[in-house]
């Protein structure tokens, strides 16, 4: 009742204010028609005051119905509900009637009305009206409190004032807007308000809603379908919300549509055809969503388009021809997709396109001439494609491009000059193509050019000057080109001081690096590796104060690394691997706080490394490989908690690995192989969890593998070989499952192979290297689980009976090295069978029968690989099979026998002599490792006697003369079967003079016959008698290298393409370095003096890897009478050793024997290699008498001098440097002066910087 008592006072305050007003108007002699006031409160005061009682009784009701749960019986509500329903309207009838009777006595107000005054009657009415109209809340605002319950996140409460609480309306919401006049919701505008949860599909029944955005919110879900009856719409944005789903197709009915953008969503399925009855879409943005299939054609219906973006999707199909067509479109945004086809033609409509991009996708063809119409484009992207042909000149046309990127495709020609007209452009990105010439001069003109990328092309020429004067330029990146010549920088630059990267790596620049690189003050970058750049680092360079990175790399750079480096305090990144820098690390690098990687590879540094270093707080990457540095293990590395990867093989660390090792605990590689490190690894070792690589390979370590080594559970990469370990190998180990690489090669380790260990490491997939070791036992079952295995070495071992079935499993080896244990049997089929098998060797084992004739042994398996099974017959061994019946079953007597005996052998030797056994067995293995190169196992001699040698030759026949020297002859021999062997024979004497009398010189002969090395001719036998001494080797068919040369110099060859000269340099220098470096090792100091190397002595096997033969002979026959002064002595010595290849002090016969001396040898080869030319040309080949060297020499130019067949590979930068890069090896092994020259391992890495070593393909032999 309360309610009602406050209503009637409402109405008598209404009623004597009408009175009063009544009476003012009159007073005024304003005409007001009082008949207007009572219709007015018989037609909007009553009702809506009866109206507002009956919603506010109403609204009583239902909050005492909540509040009081005795009296919410449905009776009683309905009972109540009735009863205002009645009395709200007799509670307005009683006031009616006393009202009109008072209006109405005023009928001489009403005559006083005046017509003119009409229309101040409306405009009062509907003041009144909407004064007094009811408070009741819209339909609209309803809705939006729909849409609100949708929003489950609110971080900053955007949506607090949406309340019905305090207003009906929804007219003052945040974000919203709505119509004056009606009231109407018109705009939700919400961007970047955090807002997360579902769009309401009640939003569709606000009809007015002209604009929707709600872009970068956290939305989900779906596109509500309703959205499509909003009819009034014309702006959509959810762009950047996590929206997912198919595009609604009802959204193609919005006729009003102008601007659609969904893009940054997870939207899924095709791009809608309904959307084309969308005719007045000007904006249509769908990137970044996971849409499908094809551009609509439908599309090319919304002639008012101006912006189409669909890039970042999984579109495909072709490019629609109706972009063309499309006279307002100013931007094209297709990248991301897998869109193929040509670029389509662009018809004169599309002159107002501003933007093309179309990057990414798989677009083939040429770029079509008709994009010179797009004359008003700006940006042109089409990088990343399948283009074509060469850039066209009509470019030229679009004179307002700002950026132009058409990297990543197979455009060809040339960099036309006229893009040097395009005066606005800013971004010029052309790399990885193969684009050729040379860099225009004009693109220096480009006044308002930041960047210009040339990268990975075949751009030849130097650097144009202009380009140093280009006042904006920021980044300049020309690596990975053929570019030449000398870094030439004016010495007043005063144009590019702008220039914050420079990176020019990987071309052929040369001279010494100018000094004007200090004028660049702006740079953080400058990559100059992989040139080859001579000289020493300019100390100018500690100018550059805000050099972040540094590389100079893989260059010819010699001195000391200067200490004004340590001035640069910003630098994070300092590269100086693979030049023949010497001295010291300079202290002051301690003071480059930012550092976080070092590398230093590959150079002759020495001394201590600095223990400043524990300052660097932010060092990752330590890199000091290949060196000579002379420490224990740098404890100072400990105070660097940040270091993730340390490499500090190959130099001459000593001492053990401290257990404070597991202070890095950050560690993922540790590299610290060929040192001198000694004792057992500790413990602390293996607590490094993140531990990936651990590579411990030819030290002096021993002891056994601690069991702990089961914590490194991301180990992949586990190199032990080469040390003194000793014991089993711990169970553990098969909790390193993420293993790709085990090699545990050449120590004492001893134990069956685990069957558990082998079971589980299923990730090998590198290499298992368990050679040389005590192993025995059985090959496990479980063997069969290394599917992925492509290498296996277990030779040297004694591990006994035959391959388990499951081998056949191990489908992906494609190397096989079981040489030197016990096996028996026939040789398996599951071996025989391995698809991939590339090398196999079995020798040294009790194989028996016959030699099969499929798979990998149809061809590519030498002698060397089978000897030393005398059960087995066949032509690969040169021993016929005489029938089946004869040879022995490996599950008959002769198998049991060797089984038996051998227990009863080992229970013997238990009990007699366990320790004699072992002694004598490491005495044979310690030989072993004495002799063996790290390439190869060592192979016993062939067993043939002088009388097989007769026979296999034709009692030495002229006819099968494959060679001859100046004190042998190389005969072809063909053994039982038809294996082709080789064999020198030894002349006794010479002049007079006895060549082998000497009793030194057998065992000189037998120990050089017993090295093995890849690129070295195994000796299979040697025999040795009073009238006939020679050796054996495999027979070459390709011949030797001369013959090769000789075939290039008068044009028979044309197919020795430089990829195969570069091998074939490389592996004769590896020969070397092993003759020179690690026989030395084997020999207390004296290396093996090859004293003979010419072309002639170098051998190419199938695969044109070269094979070193007569290492070592030249010393051993070398007569002693030389010294004495005797003549025919002295005529034997000069013929040792061709003049050609010999250094100028051995013609010394006396100072014949030096590594030096090789080393010059070797450079002449090279420079036969590369010129294509004969070591002694004279005047018919060079102009006058003068050797290779001399032409060489004398050359203005060192292209001038390479074979012309090479040319086309010459304009390869990587084969051009290559090219560039071995000739100038050649001539420093070339130099007059022994002590000038680098020793061969010196000239072994300098060949090796070039990257990307390119495997042999198959040749017709010579």
């Amino acid at each position: 009742m309360e309610n009602v008592i406050h209503r009637t006072q409402r109405i008598i305050f209404i009623f004597i204010t009408t009175l009063c007003l009544i009476a003012l108007l009159q007073l005024n002699g304003n005409a007001v028609s009082t008949s207007a006031w009572v219709d007015c409160l018989e037609q909007e005061v009553f009702p809506s005051v009866e109206a507002e009682a009956s919603d506010a009784r109403w609204h009583n009701l239902v909050a005492a119905n909540d509040d009081d749960d005795d009296k919410s019986s449905a009776d009683a509500f309905q009972e109540r509900k009735d009863s205002i329903e009645d009395e709200v309207p007799a509670l307005g009838r009683s006031f009616r009637g006393p009202m009109r009777q008072l209006l109405s006595e005023s009928s001489k107000t009403r005559k006083l009305l005046s017509q003119d005054n009409a229309h101040r009657h409306d405009g009062n009415s509907r003041m009144l009206k909407s004064k007094l109209t009811s408070m009741a809340p819209s339909e609209d605002a309803l809705t939006l409190l729909e849409f609100k319950k949708g929003v489950v996140a609110d971080p900053e409460s955007v949506l607090e004032n949406w309340d019905l609480e305090t207003t009906n309306e929804c007219r003052g919401w945040f974000g919203v807007s709505c119509d004056p006049d009606s009231g109407r919701v018109t705009q939700i505008i919400l961007p970047n308000s955090r807002l997360g949860g579902s769009i309401s599909p009640n939003l569709g029944d606000l009809g007015s809603l002209v604009e929707l955005v709600l872009s970068n919110n956290s939305f989900s879900g779906e596109i509500p379908a309703a959205l499509g009856v909003a009819a009034a719409l014309e702006t959509i944005r959810l762009d950047g919300n996590s929206l997912t789903g198919v595009i609604p197709d009802s959204l193609g009915h919005l006729t009003h549509l102008v601007t659609l953008d969904l893009h940054n969503n997870a939207l899924a399925g095709s791009i809608p055809g309904s959307l084309g009855g969308c005719s007045n879409l000007t904006t249509l943005s769908l990137g970044g969503n996971q849409l499908t299939g094809p551009i609509p054609q439908s599309l090319g219906n919304c002639g008012a388009l101006q912006v189409l973006s669909v890039d970042d999707n999984q579109l495909t199909g072709e490019i629609p021809a109706f972009v063309s067509n499309l006279e307002g479109l100013t931007l094209l945004q297709v990248s991301g997709n897998h869109l193929w086809g040509p670029i389509p033609d662009f018809t004169p409509s599309c002159a107002k396109l501003v933007t093309l991009a179309a990057s990414g996708n798989e677009l083939t063809g040429t770029i079509p001439a008709s994009i010179g119409n797009c004359t008003n484009l700006q940006t042109l992207l089409l990088d990343g494609n399948n283009v074509t042909g060469s850039i066209p000149p009509e470019i030229e046309g679009l004179k307002s491009l700002t950026r132009l990127s058409l990297r990543g495709n197979h455009l060809s020609g040339g960099i036309p000059d006229s893009l040097g007209e395009l005066t606005p452009l800013v971004d010029l990105e052309l790399d990885d193509n193969q684009l050729f010439g040379l860099i225009p001069e004009s693109l220096g003109k480009l006044g308002l050019l930041e960047t210009l990328s040339l990268t990975n092309n075949q751009l030849t020429g130097g650097i144009p000057s202009t380009l140093w004067t280009s006042p904006s330029l920021q980044l300049l990146y020309l690596q990975s080109n053929n570019l030449s010549g000398p870094l030439t920088i004016p010495a007043a630059v005063s144009g590019v001081t702008k220039l914050v990267e420079l990176v020019l790596s990987d071309n052929s620049l040369s001279g010494p690096l100018p000094d004007q690189l200090s004028t660049l003050v702006n740079l953080k970058v400058l990559g100059l590796g992989g040139n080859l750049f001579s000289g020493s680092i300019p100390p100018s360079l500690g100018n550059l104060k805000k050099l972040q990175v540094l590389d100079l790399s893989q260059n010819l750079l010699s001195g000391t690394i200067p200490s004004e480096l340590g001035s640069l305090t910003q630098l994070r990144s300092l590269h100086l691997s693979d030049n023949s820098l010497i001295g010291e690390i300079p202290e002051t690098l301690s003071n480059c706080a930012q550092l976080v990687e070092i590398q230093l590879n590959n150079n002759l540094l020495r001394g201590y490394i600095p223990a400043g270093f524990a300052s660097l707080r932010e060092l990752q990457t330590v890199s000091f490989r290949n060196n000579q540095f002379r420490a224990t293990f740098p404890d100072f590395l400990y105070g660097m908690g940040n270091v993730s990867r340390i490499d500090l093989s190959g130099n001459h660390l000593t001492g053990s690995i401290p257990s404070s090792i597991g202070n890095f605990t950050n560690l993922v590689s540790l590299n610290l192989a060929n040192n001198q490190l000694t004792g057992r690894l500790p413990p602390q070792l293996f607590s490094l969890v993140s531990l990936e690589e651990l590579i411990l390979t030819n030290n002096v370590l021993d002891g056994e593998i601690p069991l702990e080594i089961g914590n490194l559970r991301n180990l992949s990469v586990l190199l032990l070989n080469e040390n003194n370990f000793t014991g089993p190998i711990p169970d553990s180990l098969a909790s390193c499952t993420m293993l790709s690489e085990l090699n545990l090669a050449q120590n004492g380790f001893i134990g069956e192979l685990n069957e558990t260990i082998i079971s589980k490491l299923t990730g090998l997939t590198v290499g298992l290297n368990l050679a040389m070791n005590h192993f025995s036992g059985l090959l496990p079952e479980d063997i069969g689980n290394l599917v992925l295995l492509q290498s296996m070495n277990l030779s040297f071992n004694s591990i006994i009976f035959r391959f388990p079935d499951s081998f056949s499993n191990c489908t992906a080896l494609r190397s096989l090295d079981v040489a030197h244990n016990h096996f028996c049997g026939e040789i398996p089929m599951t071996i025989v069978l391995l698809p991939h098998l590339e090398f196999i060797n079995i020798s040294y084992n009790n194989f028996e029968g016959a030699v099969p004739e499929v798979g990998i042994f149809r061809s590519n398996v030498s002698a060397a690989s089978l000897v030393g099974n005398p059960r087995l017959c066949g032509p690969q061994i040169g021993r016929e099979c005489i029938s089946p019946k004869d040879a022995a079953k490996c599950n008959g007597f002769n198998c049991r026998w060797f089984i038996i005996s051998a227990g009863v052998i080992g229970v013997v030797l238990v009990f007699v002599g366990v320790t004699i056994w072992y002694c004598l067995f490491t005495k044979v293995i310690e030989f072993h490792r004495k002799t063996l190169g790290p390439e190869m196992p060592h192979v016993q001699q062939l067993k043939v006697t002088v009388h097989d040698l007769t026979k296999a030759t034709d009692a030495f026949s002229p006819h099968n003369i494959i060679g001859v020297g100046t004190r042998s002859t190389v005969f072809k021999g063909t053994l039982p079967g038809g294996a082709l062997i080789a064999v020198k024979k030894l002349e006794k004497e010479k002049s007079g003079v006895s060549l082998w009398d000497k009793k030194d010189q057998y065992r000189e002969i037998d120990f050089l016959g017993k090295l093995r090395h890849k690129n070295l001719m195994t000796t299979l036998s040697v025999c040795w008698n009073l009238d006939t001494k020679a050796l054996v080797f495999d027979f070459m068919p390709r011949g030797s290298l001369l013959r090769c040369l000789q075939a290039i110099q008068s044009g028979k060859e044309s197919k020795l393409r430089w990829d195969i000269r570069r091998e074939i340099a490389l592996g004769t220098a590896e020969g070397l370095v092993y003759l020179h470096n690690d026989c030395a090792d084997k020999r207390k100091g004296e290396p093996v003096i090859h004293g003979d190397l010419k072309p002639s002595n170098i051998f190419l096997d199938d695969n044109l890897q070269p094979k070193l033969a007569d290492f070592g002979l030249a010393k051993v026959i070398m007569p002693e009478e030389v010294n004495s002064g005797n003549e025919q002595a002295l005529e034997i010595a000069l013929t040792i050793g061709s003049r050609d290849y010999l250094a100028p002090e051995c013609i010394n016969p006396s100072s014949r024997f030096s590594t030096k001396g090789d080393v010059y040898s070797f450079g002449v080869i090279l420079l036969e290699l590369v010129t294509g030319k004969p070591s002694s040309g004279g005047r018919d080949m060079f102009g006058e008498e003068k050797s290779l060297v001399d032409w060489v020499r004398d050359a203005s130019m060192l292209e001038y001098v390479i074979d012309p067949m090479l040319n086309g590979e010459f304009l390869e930068a990587a084969k051009k440097n290559q090219i560039l890069l071995t000739l100038q090896t050649a001539m420093l092994c070339t130099q007059d002066s022994p002590q000038k020259r680098p020793e061969i391992k010196e000239v072994l890495e300098i060949l090796n910087r070039t990257k990307d070593r390119i495997s042999v393909d198959e040749v017709p032999p010579v």
